[in-house]
């Protein structure tokens, strides 16, 4: 549970899932793998409304005290996320948010048009001025 954890990853997680990994080898605890990488891999129910394919996970890393966003991948017949590490921690588990933000195009259209109609209402006003001056 989130009351597990500490305050600083809970403020971070949010309403994303923290899963905590360790490893016990030999008695001792084992959290750094160096160059190696390893395969993670945990039972997971999606919640009603979760994307499979916007999964990700995300390191907290605790002298910056931000997550790194690491991909992940979701095994709908098995309930199964899997992702690869070099070293374990508090990881948090949620869908990917996009920032990507799709322009309206009618909004340039528009102002283009507006910018049009100004300079061609210039033009004609100019020559309805100068209309007995030539």
């Amino acid at each position: 549970t989130k009351a597990d954890v500490p305050l600083n990853v809970q403020k971070v997680a949010g309403d994303k899932f923290i899963i905590s990994l360790n490893m016990l080898v030999g008695g001792q605890e084992l959290s750094d793998f160096g160059n190696e990488t390893v395969t993670v891999s945990f039972h997971f129910e999606l919640p009603d409304g979760m994307d499979a394919s916007k999964i990700v996970v995300w390191y907290f890393d605790e002298v910056t005290q931000e997550l790194e966003e690491h991909s992940a991948v979701y095994d709908a017949n098995t309930s199964t996320i899997m992702f690869e590490t070099t070293h374990f921690s508090y990881w948090l588990v949620g869908e990917k948010v996009t920032d990507d933000v799709t322009e309206d195009p009618t909004n340039e259209v528009l102002i283009t048009f507006i910018m049009v109609m100004i300079v061609l209402a210039f033009i004609a006003l100019c020559a309805v001025m100068t209309r007995d001056k030539w």
